[in-house]
């Protein structure tokens, strides 16, 4: 009970030091509320006995009678405060308190610019929206810088021996027995990346004609990486008959 009691006279004491503190310097006395907190939170999880924090209990008391209604409290005396210096400049000196309030709070120095300045008010919307503007189109070029070095990585010299394979698809279509089609080892062929993830493939291939005879015929093919869908086209097939 004995030390029950002198707990409870140690948070009370507490709380009304950080009461007159809020009155006298509210600011400080946030900071203050916020440790008392934060430390008796951390001390529920694993006490700290050197700080006076090793009771749970006392832990939670803290919480609850000091760091929530001194926090809260020295909030609104701030709050208090910062309205009253507003309302007060807005009276002796329009200047100063527009440029307070620009510094606090944007879209209400906008609203109070709007009444008190009107032709400011024109110009520093139009600037706020060429710098939205500005943000937007850095973003966006960001973004197409990071969107072609992705392209770049995926579209390198890697893909070569996989344009040529799938080239052939596209040259089959264009033989008149497709089926007989024979395409030569990747080594007996030329590729090469000409960036931007096109692939240029030399080679050949060995099909049966009208007749039925087996025929070489070279080809030519551009053909057309997309990383995103992990696709290919061809943007170009030229078969010498």
């Amino acid at each position: 009970m004995i030390a029950f009691l002198k707990s409870a006279g140690i948070i009370l004491g507490i709380f009304i030091g950080t009461t007159i503190l809020a009155v006298a310097s509210p600011q400080i006395a946030f900071y203050v509320a916020i440790a008392f907190l934060i430390l008796p939170g951390i001390a529920l999880l694993k006490p700290i006995p050197k700080l006076w924090l090793g009771n749970r209990g006392v832990n939670f008391a803290l919480i609850l009678f000091v760091g929530i209604p001194v926090t809260i409290g020295a909030h609104g005396i701030v709050t208090d405060q910062r309205e009253a210096q507003f309302a007060e400049l807005k009276v002796t000196d329009q200047t100063a308190y527009l440029a307070a309030l620009e510094d606090f709070d944007q879209d209400r120095w906008l609203s109070e610019l709007k009444v008190i300045d009107p032709e400011r008010h024109v110009v520093e919307v139009a600037r706020i929206a060429e710098e939205e503007a500005q943000k937007q189109q850095e973003a966006r070029a960001k973004a197409q810088a990071e969107a072609a070095a992705t392209r770049a990585e995926e579209c390198g010299n890697k893909n070569e021996i996989t344009a040529y394979v799938m080239s052939q698809e596209f040259v089959k279509r264009q033989l008149r027995a497709p089926s007989t089609a024979e395409f030569p080892w990747a080594t007996e062929i030329s590729t090469r990346a000409l960036g931007d993830c096109r692939y240029q493939i030399v080679a050949y291939v060995d099909a049966q004609n009208a007749f039925g005879a087996m025929l070489r015929t070279r080809y030519t093919a551009t053909m057309l990486l997309h990383p995103v869908e992990e696709s290919w086209s061809a943007l170009e097939v030229n078969v010498s008959e």
